[in-house]
């Protein structure tokens, strides 16, 4: 029910706005935790940058009754992903919601800039991402958001193409737009540690030495670049922690990115 209507929203034409009406009158009577999921569909199904408009359009009025309904929507959706693509009845994660997510906190931190004192779009300042742990969460539900879904993705291919390269370089960019200022909780940098080490490997499994170009070889030198932004940070990622699940991931999978070593698939932590 929710994703049709979120759907009809997104038509750029007359039928849409009046969707759209009918929807904020719907989240203006209901909670938070409504307009959460409305939000979180929202920047989840958009598909280009006119229906983001119009997405923005409708956000603007909704947030004079939930003014902190971008940021929970944002982090309702990276938190939950697979609620969304099952609503919408995808396979996968749609890689056009990194592009959303991208632009959105673009144009929140234009406006931050634009303006004489610090408030931007919605409020989803992009200079929240400052010494709070709240802001260091959401920076690592965020880079956990792309990881993860970039796991699952390279999970099922057997070559690596154009087209799955460009959507492997969108969910890079994304991540490389996420500046932090604060530690991140430690298991979080766990959590993201093991899914690295998983799309390094699925990486390395792709590549291929008579392809041209050589999708699988770029994708792993865009890793070493991703993986030093992260470092960089002063979310006091731990390298040593990095190193080691990469090295075990590695080892794991020998036989099958080498043709040599024991199958360690059976075995326990």
């Amino acid at each position: 029910m929710l994703a049709q209507l979120i759907l009809q929203c997104l038509e750029v034409n007359e039928f849409g706005e009046q969707r759209c009406k009918l929807l904020h009158c719907f989240c203006i009577i209901s909670d938070i935790s409504f307009v959460r999921r409305v939000f979180a569909a929202f920047i989840y199904a958009t598909e280009n940058s006119e229906q983001l408009l119009q997405f923005t359009s409708f956000a603007s009025t909704v947030a004079l009754h939930f003014p902190s309904a971008m940021l929970e929507g944002l982090k309702e959706l990276v938190k939950r992903p697979n609620i969304y693509i099952s609503m919408f009845n995808d396979r996968r994660q749609r890689f056009q919601t990194f592009y959303n997510i991208m632009t959105l906190l673009k144009w929140a931190k234009e406006t931050a800039e634009n303006s004489g004192i610090q408030t931007s779009m919605f409020g989803l300042r992009y200079d929240q991402f400052v010494d709070t742990i709240s802001i260091a969460e959401l920076g690592g539900l965020l880079i956990r958001f792309g990881v993860s879904s970039l796991a699952v993705f390279l999970e099922s291919l057997e070559t690596m193409n154009e087209e799955s390269y460009d959507k492997f370089t969108i969910a890079i960019e994304f991540i490389e737009e996420i500046d932090g200022a604060a530690p991140m909780e430690p298991g979080m940098s766990f959590t993201i540690s093991n899914y690295l080490s998983v799309v390094y490997v699925h990486c390395l499994r792709l590549i291929k030495i008579d392809d041209n170009p050589r999708y699988g070889t770029v994708a792993v030198l865009k890793l070493n670049k991703l993986v030093k932004h992260i470092l960089s940070q002063k979310w006091a990622f731990s390298k040593n922690r990095f190193v080691s699940t990469f090295v075990k991931e590695v080892l794991m999978s020998s036989t099958e990115l080498f043709g040599i070593g024991l199958d360690l698939t059976e075995l326990e932590n």
